[in-house]
């Protein structure tokens, strides 16, 4: 079966879109490196911890049959 592919004519807005969250969320991280280094930590460790569980969950899901 033919995969369909998405209409690429607002590819380059949703780029810059996406990029600028980027910049934005690493600003803040740093501020908050930098003023509060244990409020720093403690989302760090949490966002890893969430990235573990969904590779896990991933890998879990889809295994080969």
């Amino acid at each position: 079966m033919k995969e369909v592919q998405r209409d690429a004519s607002n590819f380059d807005r949703h780029w810059q879109t996406g990029w600028h969250r980027g910049e934005e969320d690493s600003a803040r991280m740093e501020q908050l490196r930098v003023s509060e280094p244990d409020k720093f930590v403690w989302r760090v460790k949490g966002g890893c911890e969430h990235i573990r569980w969904l590779a896990k969950n991933e890998v879990q899901t889809h295994s080969p049959k």
